[in-house]
């Protein structure tokens, strides 16, 4: 059975917009698990332009009192993103490769040019329990270094299938 996490990004959008503290994100998060959501997923970027780090803990919080919704914190995997992220022990860290000025996640990481970064940031996150997921292009050139890199999963940017689907199916 398929699981769905929901990404709660545009809410706190909307909430830093007004100045005010509406929608709330907990009670927005609440309100998706209750709909039947099976995580919470979040993604903090340094300008905090969504979430911000100080939402972490409050949604960690929130989703402890579930036994089965999962948190998903992703992001950059800069030092204080990887700290920030083990201190919130989030059950699962999903790694993006966008810089902290992009709008959006536009591509997914080249697998063989930051197969050792990766590794090595991935293996921080395991060390303290944290599940690993990476952003990446479906590509052969791609999968053919999961292995050295070693996350627990993967996330497809699927952006140029969903582009292209109308044309080629």
């Amino acid at each position: 059975m398929a699981s769905i996490s929901i990404n709660v990004n545009k809410f706190a959008l909307i909430r830093n917009a007004r100045g005010a503290d509406m929608p709330n994100l907990v009670d927005i998060s609440k309100k998706c698990i209750d709909y039947g959501a099976d995580g919470i997923t979040v993604h903090p970027r340094p300008d905090e332009r969504h979430v911000k780090f100080s939402d972490l803990q409050e949604i960690k919080n929130l989703t402890a009192n579930y036994e089965k919704i999962e948190y998903n914190i992703e992001g950059y995997p800069s030092d204080d993103f990887i700290k920030r992220v083990i201190d919130v022990s989030p059950d699962q860290v999903t790694l993006v490769p966008d810089p902290p000025e992009a709008l959006t996640s536009s591509f997914g990481w080249d697998c063989d040019k930051n197969k050792d970064f990766l590794n090595s940031v991935i293996k921080k996150f395991k060390n303290n329990n944290i599940r690993v997921s990476i952003f990446i292009n479906p590509s052969i050139d791609t999968l053919s270094n999961l292995k050295t890199i070693n996350p627990d999963r993967v996330e497809l940017y699927t952006f140029d299938y969903a582009k292209n689907y109308g044309d080629n199916q």
